[in-house]
């Protein structure tokens, strides 16, 4: 009883998500909730964090598996925001997974300059990631 009372209480939870980004307008401020101010901040950051990932294999202990620069996943991507303006500096290939096809187009517009390194574009509508292994996606 108390299992399918949780998977009841998340399926709500990704309906009411999907609704309230139904509502978004397909813009960086609509991305980051009316704090698009924020957005070179947010990157600047991010940009950050990726280097410090790839220069760990140059630091005195060698990762055993260091990460590739081959290919991204930017899921929940959006209108592409992260994409274009962080993921593409750093790999040679992305794909974009996001549940709202509104974003996704706009997504495909703002990208269309990088088309030979945009792999995919995946429309998962309101799909709860819970059921899925995590290692799986």
């Amino acid at each position: 009883m108390e299992k399918e009372e949780s998977r009841v209480e998340e399926e709500e939870f990704y309906t009411e998500a999907a609704k309230y980004w139904e509502r978004v307008p397909p813009t960086v401020d609509g991305m980051l909730g009316g704090f698009g101010f924020i957005s070179q901040i947010d990157i600047k950051g991010s940009t950050q964090f990726l280097k410090s990932l790839f220069e760990l294999e140059f630091v005195s202990f060698q990762l055993k598996d260091p990460p590739s620069r081959m290919f991204a996943l930017d899921c929940g991507a959006g209108i592409g925001r992260i994409t274009k303006n962080l993921l593409l500096n750093h790999f040679k290939h992305v794909d974009l997974v996001e549940q709202n096809l509104k974003f996704l187009e706009v997504a495909k517009t703002c990208l269309k300059s990088y088309s030979t390194r945009i792999c995919n574009y995946y429309p998962i509508g309101n799909i709860p990631v819970g059921l899925y292994k995590i290692q799986d996606i």
